[in-house]
C-alpha cells in the first residue's frame, strides 16, 4: 500500500495524495451531459499514456466504435483531423471525443464532426493548499528589482 509505505520510505517529509473527483463532457461551447447526446464517439489522444484515457471514457460510459491514438505532444493539423473524421464516419461514430490537452491543440482547425472533450476533474488533498501557504508565509516571494 503506498500511503503506508511513504511515511517510511520519507520519514519527516509531508506527502498529499489526490484523485479522480469525476468526468464532464464538454463541447466547444460548454458543458454538455452524456445523456443529452444520442448517438456514438470515435475517440483520439495523443498523451503519453492511452490507456488512461480509454479507462476514463469507460468509467464515464462511453464505448467508442473507434479509438487512435498518436505520439505524445502530436501537433495537430487539418488533415490530420479530415482523416480522423473519416475513420469516424467509416466505424459509425457521431461525434468525435479527445482528452483536454488535445483539445487545446485543435481549436483552429474544423473537425467535420462535432468534437467533444472528457474533462477530468482532480480532487487534491485541502492540506497541500495549506502546506504552500504556510511555506509562502515563512519565505515570501522575492521580486526583482527592474532599473
Amino acid at each position: 500500500n503506498l500511503v503506508a509505505l511513504l511515511p517510511h520510505r520519507f520519514p519527516g517529509k509531508p506527502f498529499y495524495m489526490s484523485c479522480l473527483g469525476g468526468y464532464q463532457l464538454h463541447d466547444l461551447k460548454g458543458v454538455i451531459a452524456r445523456e443529452s447526446l444520442p448517438g456514438t464517439f470515435f475517440a483520439f489522444c495523443g498523451i503519453a499514456n492511452p490507456t488512461r484515457f480509454t479507462s476514463s471514457l469507460d468509467d464515464f460510459g462511453i464505448h467508442p466504435t473507434g479509438f487512435q491514438t498518436f505520439k505524445d505532444h502530436t501537433p495537430y493539423s487539418q488533415a490530420i483531423v479530415d482523416r480522423l473524421c473519416q475513420k469516424a464516419v467509416a466505424s459509425g461514430a457521431d461525434y468525435l471525443i479527445t482528452t483536454e490537452k488535445d483539445s487545446v491543440k485543435l481549436k483552429n482547425l474544423a473537425p467535420g464532426l462535432p468534437l467533444f472533450t472528457l474533462k477530468v476533474d482532480h480532487q487534491i488533498d485541502p492540506a497541500l493548499d495549506l502546506f504552500i501557504l504556510d511555506a509562502l508565509k515563512r519565505r515570501p516571494l522575492s521580486v526583482p528589482n527592474n532599473p
